[in-house]
């Protein structure tokens, strides 16, 4: 609709030569246990956060493969 037109316009004027570097919360050579740690806490208000075992061997294996560079995605769901 007609609101929809104009809302459009406004995003486009407020992101015309906007420039802005990705920044990560985290260092990407942080561990992936230190990531997961930061997006819970910072991202989605955990108070802690705790792994199992298989979780961690899970952890381990990528890091050792050398996936433990790249960033984490991660995203809480309604059953979560």
């Amino acid at each position: 609709g007609e609101g929809g037109v104009e809302l459009a316009r406004a995003v486009m004027a407020a992101a015309d030569g906007a420039t802005r570097e990705l920044r990560f919360l985290y260092e990407l050579e942080r561990p992936a246990r230190e990531k997961i740690h930061v997006l819970a806490t910072q991202v989605y208000g955990a108070g802690s956060v705790h792994f199992s075992s298989l979780a961690l061997e899970k952890l381990a294996r990528l890091e050792a493969r050398g996936f433990g560079g790249l960033p984490i995605c991660m995203a809480k769901t309604q059953y979560s």
